[in-house]
């Protein structure tokens, strides 16, 4: 009696047993038709919906094949391959968003990003090999559990698992490419595109699926850069740049130009400041070859070359003026010619008052004198000589004068 009742516990527990690893294995997150992981993921290649992990969605299907990736959302195909991880991307060649084989399940290993999904295909876990799908495990040896072709978007067929347990070996399975039915994995498929010429920015024309359901054949769309109209999705088309100029872009002038693409502005030839584009203005006196009209004489030289100095201000450095002759005046007698500095010369009667009679604009009593100060007032003969008071130091005659320098 004893020992019926002990073949019978030994029989309750070892069903308690089975039980057990039964609940474990059923309670296993991140796979197949298992609950997701705490954070909302899932193993990769599966989706978390409604808190279960399923074989993906529509823009997050499995894809994973020898390659253990996942394909990520037909919208964003065209930005695959621009080094940003976009909406619906995963990663994007070398960016990997800062995810690694231990943030997204593994142990350890290398991440790759393949067609801007994650390519678990060199991560690793520990306990890969013992037939059991343990957590982070997709499948494990032949221990596929109930993952099938079908619930990773394909036709019937043989599904494997991958060396790394990671996810599935879709080799052997049938692909729905051709049906007419954009499936699991599919960015199109025959005529049904979801996408056109227009939506992907390609101008006009017939949008087709290649082969392989997997992109676009974009040779039958025609672009509208270049007709010279500024379109959808265009910045300027050729020399119409949208009524934009380089002042619009924050330079103070130049050139803008068009982009071969018709996607952005040329502004090489832009300027950060107008000195140097050979046009005299607001604030500068010249500009390159561009004098404003003046010359050495107009500056208050008798000849000479005026040029334009690097901050576009007159460079007098090359004008030329005459030289010195005195004049001598009956009050001032004799007056030695060959000594300007004790040469008075046109009559300066250096008795503190400007008088016209004896003194001229050159003397240093009519320095300040109003008729002398007002250039406007003041009579230029442009003799070569320094003549009487109504000639002053704004005269070239009268430049080099003693008294005026």
């Amino acid at each position: 009696m004893t020992f019926r009742y002990l073949i019978i516990l030994m029989c309750f527990s070892a069903v308690a047993c089975g039980d057990s690893s039964k609940s474990k294995k059923s309670s296993t997150a991140g796979g197949v038709n298992q609950p997701c992981y705490d954070n909302g993921t899932c193993n990769t290649g599966l989706a978390c919906v409604g808190a279960t992990c399923v074989g993906g969605t529509s823009n997050n299907t499995t894809n994973n094949g020898s390659n253990n990736t996942t394909n990520n959302g037909s919208n964003n195909a065209q930005l695959c391959g621009n080094g940003v991880v976009d909406t619906g991307e995963d990663c994007d060649g070398d960016e990997l968003a800062g995810a690694s084989c231990d943030s997204i399940g593994f142990d350890e290993g290398t991440l790759s990003c393949l067609n801007c999904s994650f390519d678990n295909a060199l991560c690793t876990l520990a306990t890969c090999g013992n037939g059991l799908i343990d957590p982070n495990e997709s499948c494990d040896g032949d221990n596929i559990g109930a993952a099938t072709c079908a619930g990773q978007g394909f036709g019937e067929g043989v599904l494997y698992c991958n060396a790394n347990c990671g996810g599935f070996d879709t080799s052997d399975c049938e692909t729905l490419c051709g049906n007419g039915v954009i499936d699991q994995g599919e960015i199109c498929d025959g005529e049904t595109l979801n996408a056109s010429c227009a939506s992907l920015d390609k101008g006009t024309g017939t949008l087709r699926c290649n082969a392989t359901c997997n992109g676009y054949d974009q040779s039958g769309c025609t672009s509208l850069c270049g007709n010279g109209q500024v379109d959808a999705g265009e910045v300027c088309d050729g020399a119409n740049l949208n009524n934009k100029t380089c002042v619009d872009r924050g330079f103070k002038g130049g050139t803008l130009s068009c982009a071969a693409t018709c996607k952005n502005f040329v502004e090489t030839a832009c300027l950060t400041t107008l000195c140097g584009n050979n046009v005299v203005d607001q604030g500068e006196a010249c500009d390159g070859t561009k004098l404003n009209g003046k010359t050495c004489q107009t500056e208050g030289f008798n000849g000479g070359t005026l040029r334009c100095s690097s901050s576009c201000e007159l460079n007098t450095t090359s004008c030329t003026r005459p030289p010195l002759v005195c004049v001598l005046v009956p009050e001032n007698a004799p007056c030695d010619t060959n000594d300007l500095a004790t040469c008075t010369c046109e009559g300066c009667n250096l008795d503190g008052i400007c008088d016209p009679a004896v003194d001229d604009c050159a003397c240093a009593d009519c320095l300040s004198d109003p008729f002398c100060a007002d250039p406007l007032k003041a009579n230029c003969t442009n003799d070569g000589q320094c003549s009487p008071f109504y000639e002053g130091c704004l005269c070239v005659d009268c430049a080099s004068h003693p008294m005026c320098l």
